[in-house]
Formats: C-alpha cells, structure tokens, sequence
C-alpha cells in the first residue's frame, strides 16, 4: 500500500478516471475564458463602459422618437389654427 492508503487500484478505478476527465474540462473551459477576460477581451469597465454607451444609444433614439411626435402634434395644432385663423379672417 502507498502513502496515504492510496494503491495502484485506487488511481486506476473508472470514478478516478471520470474526475480526471471532468477536471480536465473543467481547465479547459476556464483557463481559455479567463485568460479572454483579463489579458484580450473585457475587464469590467470595459463591460461598464459598453453597457452605458448602449445606454445612451437607447436614450438617444427614445429622445428623438418623442421630440419627432412632439413635433408632429405642434405642427398638426399650428396648421389647425390656421384653418381657424383663415376662416376668421374670411367670415369678416
């Protein structure tokens, strides 16, 4: 028997071999989006600055939807008022 209780029939069972495995996929799936996150890919403020820039895009077009209907209605109001003005002018 080895050190530890641990013998040649221990490492080689198949739910050492399963751990194995699982711990190498484990690495493999980590090591490479770690390594994207901190060395070539995003930090957080990276993040941070992304989702503020999508932000003000999205504020961007929401400001300008509601100034184009604003718009629309004054000039709908001014064109109605106008008519009236012109039909004012026409009775007298």
């Amino acid at each position: 028997m080895g050190a530890g209780g641990v013998t040649r029939a221990n490492i080689d069972s198949p739910t050492a071999e399963a751990a194995a495995s699982s711990t190498k996929a484990l690495v493999a799936g980590t090591l490479p989006g770690g390594g994207i996150l901190a060395f070539g890919g995003w930090t957080a403020n990276d993040i941070a600055m992304a989702i503020g820039a999508v932000v003000a895009v999205v504020g961007l077009a929401v400001q300008w939807y509601y100034r184009h209907r604003e718009f629309k209605l004054r000039e709908r109001e001014h064109y109605a008022r106008m008519a009236r003005h012109s039909v004012q002018e026409a009775d007298e």
